[in-house]
């Protein structure tokens, strides 16, 4: 029998020491940028968006977080969130107070080294989204993102097409990538064109990944969506 990884064992620990289960619904915050950081959120079930306010005022998309993935870090610096996470299916979630989790650092150290590990990944992230945002074009950016949700959330056919279960409307793949909408629509045609993905009532599928993987350039990039 296989050992716990880390977020198995937090969630161990949290299960017996009789922490609550929470449940949100599709649409619903989970926490808001600017609210005191005084928790962290460890996913048991679900796709979560995060976002953050930019200096418009407009929410731009961050990344999509699921099962065993952790967020709210900034609970361990007892400072503010950086960003808001929102549930874009239904969630499930364990709930750390930021005293209970510091208690749990201090006395598992895997389950520490797992949290800083976690931060390493989030601040990778950043960088590739920072170089994704500074030297790609629109379509390139919306072949990235569509790759690596495929590649984490997507089903595989037996035909080998990925069919990504998200609600994918032009509006929210636009938000995704920073353009506006008719911008997105130009874009995702000129994919359905060349082959590559189908769009169907908001479901896409990717239809050939390697070809797309090539086509633009996708190596060690798996971390564009966190």
């Amino acid at each position: 029998m296989e050992e716990a990884g880390p977020c198995e064992e937090l969630t161990t620990i949290i299960r017996s020491d009789k922490g609550e289960l929470h449940k949100c619904k599709e649409g619903e915050l989970i926490f808001r940028e600017w609210e005191t950081a005084n928790r962290i959120v460890i996913l048991i079930d679900g796709i979560v968006r995060v976002e953050k306010t930019d200096a418009n005022g407009k929410q731009k998309f961050l990344a999509l977080a699921s099962k065993n993935d952790i967020l709210g870090f900034g609970a361990l610096s007892a400072k503010q969130y950086t960003a808001t996470a929102v549930a874009i299916t239904d969630v499930l979630y364990y709930e750390l107070e930021r005293e209970h989790l510091m208690m749990i650092i201090e006395q598992h150290p895997p389950v520490s080294r797992y949290l800083f590990s976690q931060m390493e990944s989030l601040l990778s992230y950043y960088i590739n989204v920072s170089f994704m945002e500074t030297y790609s074009n629109i379509e390139t950016k919306l072949a990235q993102i569509l790759i690596n949700l495929a590649k984490r959330f997507g089903i595989k056919k037996e035909n080998g097409e990925f069919e990504i279960p998200l609600k994918l409307t032009d509006a929210v793949l636009a938000n995704l990538v920073g353009t506006n909408r008719e911008t997105a629509t130009r874009v995702i045609h000129r994919l359905q064109d060349q082959g590559l993905i189908t769009k169907d009532h908001r479901i896409v599928s990717v239809l050939d990944m390697e070809r797309m993987e090539k086509q633009y350039d996708v190596q060690n990039k798996s971390n564009i969506i966190c």
